[in-house]
């Protein structure tokens, strides 16, 4: 994978797309294929999101996007909701691994 810089949209874009991310994010939703959130609140349902706890926008660093444990798998309608609260507040990435935290969205 030539060097991106995940600060940028289009690079991030082909971070989504390259071999490295499909193939780790293979591996963890293979590895919990239930969405971690609802898990949580005892529902079952099926993860289709790999996400990152710490944002590559936060954090953008190859090491940081491809790092396994810095990934949950959720279903999309979680991942939706988590994406849009980190959107309204100015998130860094310490109170996002306290927003998590505190609302039992990890492992």
């Amino acid at each position: 994978m030539r060097l991106l810089n995940l600060n940028q949209y289009d690079d991030r874009q082909l971070f989504y797309r390259s071999k490295e991310w499909r193939t780790l994010r293979h591996i963890k939703i293979g590895s919990q294929p239930l969405c971690e959130y609802c898990l949580k609140k005892d529902i079952l349902k099926p993860a289709t999101e790999c996400h990152h706890i710490i944002d590559i926008s936060d954090v953008p660093t190859i090491e940081n996007a491809l790092n396994y444990d810095n990934l949950m798998s959720l279903c999309k309608e979680c991942h939706s909701r988590i994406t849009a609260q980190k959107k309204r507040p100015v998130w860094s990435p310490f109170n996002l691994k306290e927003f998590i935290s505190k609302n039992s969205l990890t492992t």
